[in-house]
């Protein structure tokens, strides 16, 4: 059984911080609606087909068999082609129902119970770590949601490098301490979602890759304005998979929320600093 944190016999401080990100994917958020009498059809590169489809039927005012969706390949989402509020698609369809001064918004469920799970997400497994949050919610004059990953972008930041600190306080092999993708259904499928995750998780180290505002207007227009990881900054990827006949789970977001703290423990464990912010503030 786990110790109460009043009886540890050490505690590590930290404060962490992170920016506003952006998802960049190289093709722009669009849907194409063509509306006919008592049908609707929408061709749209979508996440949640299933919800995008019940919001336009809402705000289009039909029933659900009335709307016929087509999900087209997309040209990147990484979680903002994926939102309870379908706000996009709602903005479509509100456009093209003008005539009839649709206005109907899909309504958002994130937080249930006054609890958003994501908030915790990257922190509750796999470490059974004993734990007390408190978690707020401000009012935000800028729309802020989730990115690839979901919450664990951040939080296992914090986890993994707080993990890592244990480790070397400790002085134990932080190794031991992380698991495995289990079983590997198609180890390339696994090794090619981890060398993109690798890719856009180096992006979040990068002094640049922060979403900043002045004057309430967002200062970065467009990939000139904004850093990531180029082809000319990546350095060779080796990806090993860990042998496991564990029931298979998925890699589709796994990679990415490793990357950056990784990163962050190896510099850690060069200059002895630990690095709390992102992006990574080395001067």
């Amino acid at each position: 059984m786990l110790a109460p944190l009043a009886n540890a016999p050490r505690t590590i401080e930290a404060e962490f911080v992170f920016p506003c990100l952006a998802h960049a994917p190289m093709e722009p958020l669009n849907c194409t609606v063509q509306l006919s009498e008592g049908r609707a059809e929408l061709w749209v590169g979508t996440q949640f087909p299933g919800v995008d489809s019940a919001a336009a039927a809402r705000v289009l005012g039909l029933k659900p068999e009335q709307v016929k969706m087509n999900v087209q390949m997309a040209g990147g989402g990484f979680g903002r082609r994926g939102l309870p509020s379908s706000d996009y698609v709602v903005e479509a369809c509100e456009i093209a129902n003008a005539a009839r001064a649709a206005g109907i918004n899909a309504p958002v469920r994130i937080v249930k119970n006054g609890i958003d799970a994501t908030a915790t997400e990257g922190m509750r497994e796999p470490y059974g770590l004993p734990m007390r949050l408190t978690v707020h919610h401000p009012k935000v004059n800028v729309p802020v949601l989730w990115r690839r990953s979901v919450g664990s972008t951040h939080t296992a930041f914090a986890m993994e490098t707080l993990l890592d600190d244990i480790a070397r306080a400790t002085k134990q092999d932080p190794v031991l301490h992380r698991v495995h993708c289990n079983l590997a259904i198609n180890p390339k499928s696994v090794e090619t979602q981890v060398q993109g995750a690798a890719v856009m998780g180096l992006s979040m180290c990068l002094p640049g890759s922060a979403i900043t505002l002045k004057d309430g207007v967002v200062e970065q227009g467009n990939f000139g304005d904004f850093t990531m990881a180029r082809i000319a900054d990546m350095p060779e990827i080796n990806v090993h998979v860990v042998p496991s006949a564990d029931p298979p789970t998925g890699i589709g977001e796994p990679g990415l929320p490793p990357l950056a703290p990784a990163f962050a423990n190896a510099i850690a464990q060069l200059t002895g600093k630990p690095l709390r912010e992102l992006p990574f503030k080395l001067a």
